[in-house]
């Protein structure tokens, strides 16, 4: 949950920040919404069937850190955004 949430308000304050003005700081993603969202999205998909397949194989608590890891990182970007567009 944390990972696609912590994606969700990732994207959400990154349109926000570009709507008054701000630029995207990543070259990868770019300025286009469509781009951004492909990339974001993809990412969080990727790394959540990386976690299942982990998990179908051999059961550990490392699937679960590498979901919780990337969500934590998504929700440290939006509160970068945050403080960058209040």
């Amino acid at each position: 949950i944390m990972l696609y949430s912590g994606t969700a308000l990732d994207l959400e304050s990154t349109w926000i920040g570009t709507s008054r003005g701000h630029r995207e700081g990543n070259p990868i993603l770019g300025q286009s919404k469509v781009r951004q969202a492909g990339v974001s999205i993809g990412t969080a998909v990727m790394v959540d069937y990386l976690a299942a397949r982990m998990e179908r194989e051999r059961p550990s608590k490392l699937a679960g850190f590498m979901r919780a890891s990337v969500g934590i990182l998504r929700l440290v970007n939006v509160g970068w955004n945050w403080r960058r567009i209040r």
